[in-house]
């Protein structure tokens, strides 16, 4: 048997991890062991499937436990114990994250102690995982990590650039709201020389933290694939770690190449462009809201959103595949 857990699964919104499972579980044939019993555990899944997986891996039947990088603390207590079980009694593993900040939930270590009295997963860094699989190249977990860029699964396709005038002007900001980016949103997000468009939760921590930077921004609702494709250009920027550790490009970088979002990066993204070995960003680099404003008046936005596809459209999915497949290699290959 082969579980693929995550406590995170939106089917209707832009959701990494539900990327990554759907990625993992489309090419489950890679695996050198029997794939035929495979299931699937995410949020919304019934108690009864939680109840039947416990039973199993209570029987020994857990060749594989792969857990992709979600918060587990608020949820019900047979999430967390399947969790628990599933990570004592697996005959292998994995955790994946796509995040440097997303290590293995203590709550995995947790969930296990309170089921097993005897169970030794007292590693900090990886509570019990036998392998990490992240994004971060350098990310070192007991030496049990491996490298696969996960945010390369958020993009599906190229979306269409038809009736692109009809998409709305200003600078789109989404994604969640980080107090190390605190600054860089101050630079940005409070402008009166264009108008700002920001989608996030709509949870009281992340909008009151928003708003309290760009109170005049226009707020709206997390965004859809379709909805995506309401805006013309935005700006990325990353945590002051990722300006100088290589932690991938973020997930932002592909939704935004496929979508036809013309990105424009602050100074401190010149690091991870480098190391990522995108090529011709220079013309999109910015140092302060006054150049992102001029930038946004006089460039041809839809002449650079397909330059930009032209110059960094790759075949991301045949490469993390690729990288799926070695990381794949290197775990049973130790067999």
């Amino acid at each position: 048997m082969i579980v693929i857990m995550s406590m995170i699964y939106n089917l209707n919104g832009i959701m990494p991890s539900r990327d990554i499972v759907e990625f993992i579980a489309d090419n489950i044939e890679l695996l050198p062991i029997d794939t035929k019993d495979l299931h699937i555990l995410v949020n919304t899944s019934p108690a009864e499937e939680f109840e039947y997986v416990r039973q199993k891996t209570f029987d020994g039947e857990l060749d594989l436990f792969i857990f992709v990088g979600s918060p587990v603390a608020y949820t019900e207590q047979n999430m967390r114990s399947t969790v628990g079980i599933c990570l004592y009694l697996a005959k292998k593993s994995i955790y994946c994250t796509n995040d440097y900040k997303l290590k293995p939930p203590s709550q995995c270590k947790s969930g296990a102690l309170k089921e097993f009295a005897d169970y030794k997963g007292e590693s900090k860094d990886y509570y019990g995982f036998d392998y990490v699989v992240s994004t971060l190249p350098n990310l070192l977990y007991k030496g049990t990590s491996l490298y696969v860029n996960w945010n390369m699964s958020v993009f599906d396709m190229s979306y269409p650039l038809d009736n692109y005038d009809m998409r709305q002007d200003g600078l789109l900001y989404f994604g969640a709201f980080r107090n190390e980016r605190r600054p860089l949103f101050e630079k940005y997000l409070d402008s009166i020389d264009y108008d700002v468009i920001i989608s996030c939760s709509s949870g009281p921590y992340t909008l009151d933290n928003f708003k309290s930077v760009a109170p005049f921004a226009q707020y709206v609702k997390k965004l859809s694939s379709e909805s995506f494709q309401n805006y013309k250009a935005t700006i990325i920027i990353e945590d002051p770690y990722s300006n100088k550790t290589f932690t991938s490009l973020p997930t932002r970088f592909y939704e935004c190449l496929a979508y036809g979002i013309v990105m424009f990066f602050d100074e401190s993204m010149i690091f991870n462009l480098d190391n990522s070995h995108i090529l011709d960003y220079q013309e999109y680099i910015v140092h302060n809201e006054f150049e992102l404003a001029e930038k946004l008046k006089e460039y041809d936005l839809e002449y650079h959103a397909r330059k930009q596809r032209t110059s960094w459209l790759n075949n991301f999915r045949e490469i993390l595949l690729e990288q799926w497949k070695d990381a794949i290699g290197i775990i049973y290959d130790e067999q």
